[in-house]
């Protein structure tokens, strides 16, 4: 604790959250908490776990139930929890797939039916479904609320912060 409280004293007055939104790119944040030689106790898993804490989401927490989970899946050769940088990556980028083959899966299911699928809420209310940034689904209240069609949607960068006519928006946001 010593050390590293004298290194962010000194790298960054100690101003850590500040220094971490200062990197552009989430994986380059990572790597500095995970791979800087003064900042004691932090692999990938606990950089993951400390930035997701503090409201810097995607990355992927790879406890040992998840590497448990992707190799009962065959997702993963074996549960060991990775022990390089590599290996974490490649199996983050695995998980990352897998979420976002389901939630197609669930973006496909709202389109061909009425709007609702089992066990999540009804959304024949204006929802929109994004994934990495993209829009993968919006029904046509939400069409209609936004005044936006769904191409228009699909080619914005993002659609959760629209808030039409000064109404609330509902999103169900995917992997970021």
């Amino acid at each position: 604790i010593v050390i590293t409280r004298s290194f962010l004293r000194e790298h960054c007055d100690l101003k850590l959250r500040e220094k971490l939104q200062s990197f552009s790119d989430p994986l380059e944040r990572r790597d500095w908490l995970a791979r800087e030689k003064r900042i004691k106790g932090l692999g990938y898993k606990e950089s993951s776990h400390f930035l997701r804490n503090i409201g810097l989401m995607g990355h992927a927490i790879l406890d040992k139930h998840v590497i448990r989970c992707l190799a009962d899946l065959k997702i993963v050769e074996n549960s060991r929890p990775p022990t390089t940088r590599v290996r974490y990556l490649e199996i983050e980028e695995k998980l990352r797939k897998l979420a976002i083959e389901i939630l197609e899966g669930i973006a496909k299911e709202m389109v061909k039916g009425n709007g609702s699928v089992p066990g999540l809420p009804d959304v024949r209310a204006g929802t929109v479904l994004e994934i990495d940034g993209r829009c993968v689904y919006a029904n046509s209240a939400f069409e209609q609320l936004s005044g936006y069609t769904f191409p228009e949607l699909a080619a914005m960068e993002s659609v959760v912060a629209l808030d039409p006519m000064g109404q609330s928006v509902s999103a169900i946001t995917g992997v970021h």
